[in-house]
C-alpha cells in the first residue's frame, strides 16, 4: 500500500500531456505490432552541404576500435554491439549518439564505415531506435556529412528516414530536455533535407519549450548546470546553423529569439562559473560530459554573441563572493514539477571555495542506473545541508522519480546574505530555516528546525569535504589548511568517509564531517590563513 501511495505522489505532479502519450504511444505500439507496420518515406534530396562557423569538437570517445564513455572503455572485434548494456543503459545510449564522428581526428573513411556497420543492423537493435538517441545521431550525422562535405545517397536516405520516424514519435510523453533536443535535431534535419515539415516542426518545439525552459535569469529549468552547458550547446550549434545557410531558411524573428536565449544562457553560465572554471555539481552534474564554460564562451564569441553576466534570481542559486571566497547556495525548487527526474533532496545545499580551490564540495553522481548507489547520490545526506531524523527532504526513488517535495522560500536576502525556510519536513511538524552570510573573512551558517511542538528527534548537519583536504577534528571543531569550522550547539561531531564522484564510474574516498543537533545549530567557517 505504501508504494501506491509514493506512486501517486509522484504522478500528482505530471501534466496532463504527458500521461494522454504515454498512453497514446502504448496503445499504438500495440497496434502496429499487430499490422506489422512499417514506415515507407520518399526521400527529399538536399542541395548543397551546410555551412558551419568551426564548431566545439567532441572529446575523444572511439580509437582503434574502442570505444570510451563514462569513464569505461569497451573493444569490438568483429562486430560491433550497439545494444551493448554490460555498462548500463547510459553507457549505449552514449554509443548511439555518435558523438565520436565529430571528434578531432575522424576521417570521412572510418567515420562512414561506423555508420555503415550500424545500419546494417539497425532493424535488430533497441537503444538506437528510442527518440532520444535518434535524436542526438541525427545531429552528429549532419554535422559530420556538412562538415566533410559527403553527399552518400544511401546514408542521406537512411537518414532522412530516421527523421521521419522521430517526427513521429517525439518525446511528448517526457518532455523537458528531451523534447528540446527532439526539437534541435529536427530543425537541423530540416535545413540539412531542406524539409519544410522537419523544419517547422523543429521551430514550434524550440519556441515554445525555450520560452518554458529558460528561466529569466537564464538557467535552465531543470537547474543543473551540466544540462545548462549541453542545452546551450546545442542552442549555439542552431544559431551558428541559422546565421550560416540563410539561403536555405530566413527568419529574423526566430534567429532573433535564439540570440537572445543564448545571451541570457551565457550571462547565468558566467555568474555561476567559479574562478578555476568549473561549474557547481549540483543535482545531476558531473565532469566531461558537457563543453566547459570556457569552450561556450569562446564558441559564442566566434558567433559574434555578446552577453552581460547575469543577476541570479528565479533559479534559487546564489554565488556570494570576495577575493579569497566563492560561497553558491541553493534555494531553488527541484526543478519543474513535472519533470524533476535530475532532482536531488539537496535543498539549502552549497559548496565553498577557497583561493579558487574546492573546499567543501557537492559529492556529485557516478551513475544513472537505478540501485542504492544512485539513491544515495540523490539523498539528503549526499549533500551539504540538514537532514531531520533519517528523512529526506525531498522524497527521490526509482533513480528519476521525485514524491514529497521540500518547496523552499527565500525570506530574505542581501548582497551577502540569504535566509529561507522549506517544508520537507512538515508531515513531522518541523520546518528547516537556513541563513548564510558571508563576510571578509568568514561564512556563517545558521540552522533552525522550528516546530510548534516539541522536537521528538534529533537533526544532522553534513560537511563534505573535497578529496584533497585533509581533516583535523578536536572538539566540536573541524581544522583544514586555511579552514577552521567551529559549531555552536552540536550535541556531537564525527568524521566519516563518503565517496566523491570525479564522473561516472570514476569515484574516490574523502571525508564528511556530520554534526549531530537537536534546535538549532550555528557553523561559522573562518578563514584561518586569510591574512598569511
Amino acid at each position: 500500500m505504501s508504494e501506491i501511495f509514493l506512486l501517486l505522489r509522484t504522478v500528482r505532479y505530471l501534466k496532463l500531456k504527458q500521461i494522454a502519450y504515454r498512453l497514446y504511444y502504448a496503445f499504438r505500439k500495440k497496434y502496429q505490432d499487430f499490422v506489422r507496420f512499417n514506415h515507407k518515406f520518399n526521400l527529399y534530396r538536399k542541395g548543397k552541404p551546410l555551412v558551419f562557423t568551426p564548431i566545439i569538437p567532441n572529446s575523444e570517445s572511439f580509437k582503434a576500435n574502442t570505444f570510451t564513455f563514462l569513464n569505461r572503455s569497451i573493444s569490438f572485434s568483429d562486430r560491433i554491439d550497439w545494444d551493448y548494456m554490460d555498462n548500463g543503459k547510459l553507457w549505449a545510449y552514449n554509443l548511439n549518439y555518435f558523438d565520436f564522428l565529430n571528434q578531432k581526428g575522424m576521417t570521412p573513411k572510418i567515420g562512414q564505415s561506423l555508420m555503415y556497420l550500424f545500419i546494417d543492423q539497425l532493424k535488430e537493435l533497441k537503444n538506437a531506435n528510442e527518440p532520444y538517441p535518434t535524436s542526438l545521431r541525427g545531429m552528429n550525422w549532419v554535422k559530420f556529412l556538412s562538415i566533410h562535405n559527403l553527399e552518400v545517397k544511401s546514408l542521406d536516405r537512411f537518414l532522412y528516414s530516421q527523421y521521419r520516424i522521430l517526427l513521429d514519435n517525439l518525446e511528448y510523453h517526457i518532455l523537458g530536455n528531451h523534447l528540446l533536443e527532439n526539437g534541435f535535431s529536427l530543425l537541423l534535419g530540416g535545413y540539412y533535407f531542406k524539409g519544410n515539415e522537419l523544419y517547422l516542426k523543429g521551430v514550434e518545439i524550440m519556441s515554445i519549450e525555450l520560452r518554458e525552459q529558460i528561466l529569466s535569469d537564464g538557467a535552465h529549468f531543470e537547474l543543473t548546470p551540466m544540462y545548462h552547458k549541453i542545452i546551450l550547446h546545442r542552442l549555439l550549434d542552431s544559431y551558428n546553423l541559422i546565421i550560416n545557410n540563410r539561403d536555405v531558411y530566413e527568419d529574423n524573428v526566430f534567429e532573433g529569439f535564439l540570440l537572445a536565449t543564448a545571451e541570457k544562457m551565457l550571462g547565468w553560465l558566467e555568474k555561476v562559473t567559479f574562478k578555476n572554471g568549473t561549474t557547481p555539481r549540483v543535482n545531476d552534474s558531473t565532469e566531461k560530459i558537457a563543453p566547459d564554460s570556457s569552450q561556450l564562451f569562446e564558441y559564442a564569441k566566434s558567433l559574434n554573441i555578446n552577453w552581460k553576466k547575469t543577476e541570479l534570481s528565479d533559479s534559487g542559486y546564489r554565488l556570494f563572493e570576495n577575493n579569497n571566497l566563492e560561497l553558491f547556495v541553493d534555494y531553488g525548487e527541484i526543478g519543474p514539477s513535472y519533470i524533476p527526474g535530475h532532482a536531488h533532496s539537496d535543498t539549502f545545499n552549497f559548496v565553498l571555495n577557497f583561493e579558487g580551490n574546492p573546499i567543501i564540495v557537492d559529492p556529485g553522481i557516478s551513475t544513472y542506473d537505478v540501485g542504492p548507489r544512485r539513491q544515495r547520490e540523490r539523498s539528503t545526506s549526499s549533500h551539504n545541508t540538514v537532514r531531520y531524523g533519517k528523512v529526506d527532504q525531498t522524497e527521490v526513488w526509482g533513480g528519476f522519480r521525485v514524491g514529497r517535495r521540500a518547496n523552499a522560500l527565500i525570506t530574505s536576502e542581501s548582497s551577502n546574505s540569504i535566509t529561507g525556510y522549506h517544508k520537507g519536513y512538515s508531515k513531522y511538524g518541523v520546518f528547516h530555516q537556513r541563513h548564510f552570510e558571508l563576510n571578509d573573512n568568514t561564512v556563517t551558517i545558521l540552522d533552525k528546525m522550528v516546530t510548534k511542538r516539541k522536537l521528538l528527534g534529533k537533526s544532522s548537519a553534513y560537511f563534505h569535504f573535497h578529496p584533497n583536504i585533509k581533516v583535523i577534528m578536536t572538539e566540536k571543531k573541524v581544522h583544514v589548511e586555511g579552514v577552521e569550522i567551529s559549531f555552536e550547539g552540536a550535541i556531537s561531531t564525527r568524521i566519516k568517509e563518503y565517496t566523491y564522484a570525479h564522473g561516472y564510474n570514476l569515484t574516490e574516498s574523502a571525508k564528511v564531517v556530520e554534526v549531530i543537533f537537536k534546535d538549532e545549530l550555528k557553523s561559522n567557517i573562518t578563514l584561518t590563513g586569510y591574512n598569511k
